[in-house]
């Protein structure tokens, strides 16, 4: 608008191509309109497996990644047997602390054999003529 009124004025040459009017812009733009793309969920980041099976030595040598494994939210499965008693006892120790500091437990499934859950509500325990364990659990 304001080059048609310097054309007019004779500041300016005249320009052959003007902006075209509002309703003119709004119907092409209408007409040259895309249909909108379906939209693709984003993909899950991964996060690894649910569960961690450490078995032997390779416990205590990997004691740091099994405690960074439950503040991920994932359950730990601990075979410390054949481990000598001091290094298996400080691993363990390790997971418990963990374990009890995301409000979590640690399970004994077999002599030497350990479960650690990072949140209770995560696993339901029954035991045979007792009251379920865990939140809201039907026997």
């Amino acid at each position: 608008m304001l080059a048609r009124l310097l054309v007019k004025l004779g500041i300016l040459e005249e320009i052959e191509e003007f902006e075209e009017p509002v309703e003119q812009k709004k119907s092409r733009k209408r007409r040259d309109a895309k249909p909108p793309e379906p939209q693709v969920p984003p993909e899950p980041e991964e996060v690894g497996p649910a569960l961690v099976i450490c078995r032997g030595d390779e416990c205590v040598r990997r004691a740091e990644e099994l405690v960074d494994a439950l503040h991920q939210g994932r359950l730990v499965l601990v075979d410390l047997r054949g481990v000598a008693r001091q290094p298996g006892q400080q691993t363990l120790d390790g997971i418990c602390k963990a374990a009890f500091a995301l409000k979590g437990s640690v399970t004994r499934a077999a002599p030497g054999v350990f479960l650690a859950i990072p949140d209770n509500e995560l696993v339901e325990e029954w035991e045979s003529g007792a009251q379920t364990r865990g939140e809201g659990g039907q026997p």
